[in-house]
């Protein structure tokens, strides 16, 4: 079978040429890609120069779009039977594509993943609620050993019970969180807010257990989580309630009821150049684009393509319907055109002009 070598990099100057070295040694490799992803620190002009006899094909974003994006071009000029993604940084060994690929090779698999936890020899995923159901019949076999032991004391069956009761109350927490309450903030929120307090009882529940055997170093380790708890969690908690009731990051209460993201999920554009596309591509799966950035931060001075990557930008709102989607919350992004400066862009008007940002379009043509 044909292996394609696919090499996201971005601003990778100092490991590339190590990297396709170490590819090319690699005798299963039939073609080597590598995606630059416009970096600024010489990265693409080292792989289209010294390094251009070590590629088979270069392909060079002229905006910065991110790993997947990249991954995305690369694999699209790949024509290999399989395709090895090789991060640029060169933490993954290429003499383990043979072992990487033979399950596919050997007909018992379509995709391959890595990982760091698991061992060396391949084996199935296991499906989601094959795992869950695997975890809780072995939670239940070890509570049911530890309250048959004869020898146990009364302390093992206390403990085992109180586990028991707080998995049932903790399982009933996120149930009537999930029902009854806020339902858009993400389900790991509500789960650090119980998993939280119960880790703290578990502590001190196995700590306990040390008192009658090591009674000092127990009274010690007590006392310790006694503060640990006083001092902390007040602190832990409030926070803790407030992104459970507000969300955090991008599923945030400010950013989900933001009008204007409302706005931008009713209009479906065909395409966005905006101050925060990912905000766009997680809500609504559209395509969505960075607007061009005016600044490079490796040389410190403006970067010389801006102006160029603005025309393009104009050109697409003219010819294909693209939309400019300003984000007032993300204004922080001082290297990207302001709001004021997308205002200013001639032949545009404004579809959607509130405090939380601004739509604009192509302004329609005279008599339409």
């Amino acid at each position: 079978m044909k292996l394609s070598v696919v090499i996201p990099c971005y601003n990778e100057v100092a490991t590339i040429a190590a990297v396709l070295d170490a590819v090319r040694r690699v005798p299963e490799t039939s073609e080597v890609i590598v995606v630059d992803d416009c970096s600024t620190d010489g990265t693409g002009d080292l792989l289209r120069g010294e390094l251009a006899q070590r590629i088979d094909r270069l392909v060079c974003h002229p905006v910065n779009r991110g790993k997947g994006a990249a991954l995305r071009s690369g694999i699209a000029e790949a024509s290999g039977d399989i395709v090895v993604i090789q991060d640029a940084d060169l933490e993954y060994d290429p003499q383990q594509y043979d072992r990487l690929t033979a399950p596919i090779r050997q007909g018992r698999a379509d995709v391959v993943y890595g990982s760091r936890f698991m061992g060396a020899e391949p084996h199935r995923v296991l499906y989601f609620w094959h795992r869950v159901g695997n975890g809780f019949l072995t939670l239940m076999s070890k509570a049911t050993v530890l309250w048959a032991i004869p020898r146990s004391s009364g302390r093992i069956r206390i403990l085992t019970i109180t586990a028991v009761t707080l998995a049932v109350f903790y399982i009933g927490f996120l149930f009537v969180s999930i029902s009854l309450f806020d339902y858009y903030t993400p389900l790991d929120q509500r789960i650090l807010v119980p998993a939280f307090v119960l880790s703290l009882i578990a502590i001190a529940a196995a700590l306990s257990s040390v008192v009658q055997s090591h009674r000092i170093a127990g009274r010690v380790a007590m006392v310790l989580v006694t503060l640990f708890v006083l001092v902390g969690l007040p602190q832990y908690a409030q926070q803790l309630s407030a992104h459970t009731h507000q969300g955090v990051g991008y599923f945030s209460r400010a950013i989900r009821q933001t009008p204007i993201l409302s706005f931008v999920g009713k209009s479906q554009f065909p395409l966005v150049y905006s101050n925060a596309p990912e905000l766009i591509e997680i809500y609504f799966g559209g395509t969505a684009r960075m607007l061009p950035n005016r600044w490079d931060p490796a040389a410190n001075r403006p970067r010389p393509e801006f102006d160029a990557e603005m025309t393009e930008m104009r050109r697409a709102v003219e010819q294909v319907g693209a939309a400019l989607v300003y984000f007032r919350a993300f204004a922080w992004r001082s290297y990207l055109p302001s709001r004021e400066d997308l205002e200013q862009i001639s032949g545009l008007t404004d579809l959607y002009s509130e405090a939380d940002g601004t739509v604009l379009v192509a302004s329609p043509e005279p008599g339409s």
